[in-house]
């Protein structure tokens, strides 16, 4: 179309048509539509031909539809007469027609609006209202191939093809149907030798094809075997050739798609390994070859992404579902997400979903909630245990994560302490946490710890140094069954081996002897982090 043209289609575009019925055609996204010239276009869209240059178009918009007067003729409305808009796709059609009606009645009266025909992809047998006979009935294959039938001489029926405007008859037949597969046929045989020889209607016909499960090793060789060798041209119609040489082949050709030779694999019955292993050869993008695998062979979106090496973005493009990203990369998804609390509760729950434990969805939480308390909002939405919560969290998260996880739990400074110790915090954290809740008053702090830990220790842990978490903490309100069980314990481990006394276990010595492992031969030896030598 010429840039200063307004119509959407070309007048090859609107000779394809039949005369007087809506072609219904879609539905396609917004971008879909936009990649094909339509604005604000999203959904179904149909078209009736007035006469041989004007048609009305209606378009389903995203709040409503749209309508078009449009021709392919000159003039100064450069190819669009009127347009508007309904509340829906019928009303469109009817607004459309109104249209037509008060600037063009005589053409108008030419033509009904009543039937309609879907395109799939070619549109049905309707009726031609410019028959001789009402029951003549038509079809249009393109905008070079039709067929019509109609009543013939002695009660019988006769198909005509129509190419290019020259019209050939096929054989009288008995019956309207059997004039129609008679017509059906003339016109696909015209389709492949056109195809034969034009690169766009050999790859579209062969889409077709095995969209329709009717593709033979026969029919690639008329529509592209003439660009091939006559070596090949063998190997192709051999139903035993391997699926990596019929890809070689038909890429050969240079005229059949990467989308077309996946249709081809799956009509003939190769599985859906073998196909993401030929992806690559196939050369068609990953976002594309995830959503063919997982629409004709029913793979799982994830498996053909970890064949393919899909990246986060190419499954996100490919259409996995929320879950599903957070499945393969939750990092990458996390990462994206904004602050507000109850966007992290859901991404909690979401994480669940996809198959986390508690415990993970935890760590994901601590390393990637960008606040404080959406750390907590999101734990809080999936465990509403703190002590089963703070078991992860204590190792896992940040002094301010768990201060707002306290808070969050509506819990006090003594048990904030409490149960930081069950979770076996480290003292310095369970002490920065319970400083936190109080407000930073010292004195309070180690009030609210003195029932799990010592006052010095306490002390010390605010001040900075280092200290020791004890065996067991002390309790004000312990009872005695709790240290006669320790003490069962002590005495079930009995005392220190002998050959260790006066040993430290600091020195290499007393950590040989405290393993009970020979020191013979080991002397000068090292041993890192990883435990080589």
């Amino acid at each position: 179309m010429a840039p200063t043209r307004r119509n959407y289609l070309s007048p090859a575009d609107v000779r394809g048509l039949p005369l007087g019925v809506w072609v219904e055609s879609g539905p396609y996204t917004r971008s879909e539509w936009l990649a094909r010239g339509v604005a604000g276009a999203a959904g179904r869209a149909a078209h009736l031909r007035v006469n041989d240059r004007s048609y009305l178009a209606v378009y389903e918009a995203r709040s409503g539809a749209m309508w078009r007067l449009e021709t392919t003729g000159k003039g100064a409305h450069h190819g669009l007469v009127a347009d508007g808009t309904a509340d829906s796709f019928a009303d469109a059609k009817v607004a459309v027609r109104v249209a037509l009606t008060e600037r063009f009645p005589d053409a108008a009266r030419a033509v009904d609006g009543g039937v309609s025909a879907p395109v799939a992809p070619q549109h049905g047998w309707v009726r031609l209202p410019g028959g001789r006979d009402d029951r003549t009935e038509g079809r249009v294959f393109d905008e070079r191939v039709t067929v019509m039938v109609s009543p013939g001489p002695g009660g019988r029926w006769q198909p005509w093809v129509t190419v290019d405007g020259a019209s050939t008859q096929g054989p009288l037949t008995a019956s309207a149907a059997d004039a129609r597969e008679v017509a059906d046929a003339m016109a696909r045989g015209q389709l492949m030798i056109l195809a034969a020889a034009t690169p766009d209607r050999a790859n579209r016909m062969i889409a077709e094809l095995t969209e329709a499960g009717s593709l033979t090793r026969d029919d690639l060789d008329r529509i592209v075997g003439t660009r091939l060798t006559d070596v090949d041209r063998m190997a192709l119609r051999s139903p035993e050739l391997p699926p990596g040489e019929l890809v070689d082949l038909l890429s050969a050709t240079g005229v059949v798609g990467p989308a077309t030779v996946v249709a081809v694999l799956h009509h003939q019955g190769v599985d859906a390994d073998t196909v993401a292993g030929l992806i690559p050869a196939i050369g068609l993008p990953v976002p594309d070859a995830i959503r063919e695998l997982h629409h004709r062979w029913g793979m799982d979106r994830l498996d053909a992404g970890a064949h393919l090496a899909a990246t986060p973005a190419e499954l996100q493009q490919a259409g996995c579902t929320t879950v599903e990203m957070l499945r393969a990369a939750p990092r990458e998804i996390l990462r994206r997400l904004d602050t507000r609390e109850h966007t992290w509760e859901v991404a909690a729950h979401t994480l669940e979903i996809a198959g986390y434990p508690t415990g993970d969805v935890i760590r994901q939480l601590a390393a990637h909630a960008p606040t404080p308390e959406t750390f907590a909002a999101g734990v809080n939405a999936i465990e509403t245990d703190p002590t089963v919560a703070f078991a992860t969290a204590a190792r896992n998260a940040t002094v301010a994560d768990l201060v707002a996880l306290s808070e969050r739990y509506g819990m006090s400074p003594t048990a904030t302490a409490d149960v930081l110790v069950t979770a076996c915090a480290p003292p310095a954290v369970t002490a920065a946490v319970t400083l936190e809740r109080c407000d930073g008053d010292t004195a309070a702090a180690v009030e609210a710890c003195r029932a799990v830990m010592d006052p010095d220790m306490t002390y010390r842990a605010l001040a900075g140094e280092p200290v020791v978490a004890e065996l067991t903490a002390l309790r004000a309100d312990g009872d005695a069954t709790e240290i006669d069980e320790y003490a069962l314990l002590r005495e079930a481990l009995g005392g220190p081996v002998s050959d260790t006394r006066g040993l430290s276990p600091s020195t290499d010595e007393g950590l040989r002897a405290a393993l009970n492992a020979p020191s013979t031969g080991t002397a000068g030896l090292e041993v890192d982090r990883d435990g080589r030598e």
